[in-house]
């Protein structure tokens, strides 16, 4: 049953970000053209608008998730939903891993459309970046810098550490909704959904800040490579480098709580309007 509500939500949410796609589609045949036919403008314009529509796609999968939930759930569908043949955890946990696919589906494009531009670019610098490469490659071996795929794979981490921390806010919009839903505060939904929101957003940012900054486990980046350390980041202050996972180890775990929690909540407290 799990893969059927997987496979149906899937279905829904698609309906609301196939034009935002298909736009970007269209904006990679322009750039492909401009460089084909050698009409830069072309090319210039479309870089633009292909960034610029990565990063719509991101916020739209974003409020998209959001809008799907509380609609779904707590709106005029409510009812249909909470009277499914099926536990109320597969109906959170199915528009979870949906909403989980949908990021990375949208962290993906937007990624694309940067690596899309930074070709185009290239094929048109003649020879420019290529050389500005050579140079970064020059000062990184005189300062003893980190090398360029150790800085790309430090970035990388960074980018799952933002993932952790997108789908962390899921699950606090998904706990802050589902409790403003409940008998005691549903006659106020959005105000205390805003306000149960910011609890969870500022419990959990206070708590994993401290965990970032004191836990002995970081990510750092040297000349010798990226490394997982014992060390914290307020212990390694000289290094360039560092960046302390135990806040998003700590967010994480804090966000599966959450759900749980939400979980719980769906089956015994919410009450449907």
């Amino acid at each position: 049953m799990l893969g059927k509500l997987i496979k149906n939500e899937f279905i829904q949410t698609s309906k609301s970000l196939i034009t935002v796609y298909a736009a970007a589609g269209v904006t990679i045949l322009f750039m492909l053209l401009s460089y084909v036919t050698d009409i830069t403008w072309i090319g210039a314009t479309g870089s633009s608008v292909l960034v610029l529509i990565g990063f719509i796609s991101l916020i739209m999968t974003l409020v998209m998730i959001v809008n799907n939930f509380a609609h779904s759930l707590y709106g005029n569908q409510g009812y249909l939903s909470y009277t499914l043949p099926v536990k109320c955890s597969n109906l959170l946990f199915s528009k979870f891993i949906v909403s989980f696919a949908w990021v990375i589906i949208a962290y993906a494009v937007l990624f694309l459309t940067i690596i899309i531009v930074v070709w185009y670019f290239k094929a048109k610098s003649n020879g420019l970046i290529e050389s500005a490469f050579e140079m970064i490659r020059g000062l990184q071996v005189i300062n003893d810098l980190p090398t360029m795929n150790s800085i790309i794979t430090y970035v990388v981490v960074m980018g799952l550490g933002s993932i952790v921390t997108v789908l962390s806010m899921l699950s606090f919009v998904f706990f802050a909704i589902t409790v403003a839903n409940t008998r005691s505060f549903q006659h106020k939904p959005t105000l205390f959904g805003l306000v149960f929101f910011f609890i969870a957003y500022f419990t959990n940012k206070i708590a994993s800040t401290g965990a970032t900054y004191n836990l002995p486990l970081s990510v750092v980046a040297t000349a010798e490579g990226v490394s997982l350390q014992a060390v914290s980041m307020s212990d390694a202050q000289n290094v360039l480098f560092v960046y302390g996972i135990g806040g998003k180890i700590f967010t994480a775990v804090f966000a599966v709580v959450l759900l749980l929690i939400t979980g719980w909540i769906m089956e015994k407290k919410v009450n449907v309007k």
